[in-house]
């Protein structure tokens, strides 16, 4: 599955492996946007949308944690983390905090772009609109309810058991 024509965030102070990222995404058809800190990403974030957020824990001066916090307050962007740490610490805390992902520096760039196209797949699906609620990712989802697609429609229905005959 290419990653055609999706908007792809390179968040790290690294600049090459900025352009690693970049040329790796770009030669399968990603669009890419490169921040180096906690700065660019809310102005590259205010100023449009993303299918995926790369982010380094480690931004300089800036905690990528925090980033990753402050993402997660406006948004469902699928979220890989890609870093140094190794902790499990690390890798529970970036989870908690929303990622999708958690990638430990070094790492292959076959595995990385791997795992770009999984957490593509898996958020795609999430990300189709419900024709009752007509959110993205449906609202009226809840206990007892199943989301169902057919014909390019996307339902959340909600199961109830038969009221008591009088």
């Amino acid at each position: 599955m290419p990653i055609c024509d999706k908007d792809i965030l390179v968040v790290d102070d690294d600049p090459k492996i900025r352009n690693l990222l970049r040329n790796c995404l770009e030669a399968d058809g990603a669009i890419v946007s490169e921040a180096s800190s906690a700065s660019d990403v809310d102005r590259l974030l205010s100023q449009g949308t993303y299918d995926l957020v790369t982010l380094d824990i480690n931004l300089g001066p800036d905690d990528g944690f925090e980033v990753a916090r402050n993402i997660r307050k406006t948004s469902q962007v699928p979220i890989i983390m890609l870093t140094g740490k190794d902790d499990v610490i690390d890798r529970v805390v970036g989870l908690e905090l929303g990622a999708d992902d958690y990638i430990v520096k070094p790492f292959h760039i076959r595995e990385f772009l791997a795992r770009v196209k999984s957490v593509l797949r898996r958020t795609e699906h999430a990300e189709i609109g419900c024709s009752i609620c007509h959110h993205t990712p449906c609202t009226c989802q809840q206990a007892g309810s199943a989301l169902f697609r057919f014909d390019g429609l996307t339902a959340c229905l909600l199961y109830t058991s038969p009221s008591p005959r009088d």
